[in-house]
């Protein structure tokens, strides 16, 4: 089955490559700031003393669910529901009407 070979050659590479010690987290800099996420608090300390020097922001993946389940997220959230694949681009907190240039209610 040409298929399942090819897979093991895959996973060989990835073996070969990447070593069970590595931490696996994504990396997003944004507006000058280092953001990491990792999937537990285990992976955090561990990716700690390699981000040393970076000036890291890291989030755990069940914080970045709270931060994003926070009542004050209810409105990008509703947006996100009704318009599948929109893009969040900014979040403001204080909420000025005289500074509402549309005529969405949210």
């Amino acid at each position: 089955m040409p298929s399942a070979i090819f897979l093991l050659m895959i996973d060989e590479a990835i073996s070969r490559d990447h070593k069970p010690d590595d931490v696996f987290y994504l990396h997003a800099r944004i507006e000058g700031r280092n953001f990491y996420l990792v999937s537990d608090q285990m992976d955090m300390q561990r990716i700690l003393p390699i981000m040393k020097g970076k000036d890291p922001v890291v989030y755990t993946m069940d914080e970045v669910v709270r931060i994003i389940a926070a009542s004050c997220m209810d409105a990008p959230n509703n947006i996100k529901q009704m318009f599948p694949g929109a893009k969040l681009q900014s979040v403001q907190f204080k909420h000025n009407k005289d500074q509402v240039d549309d005529q969405i209610p949210f």
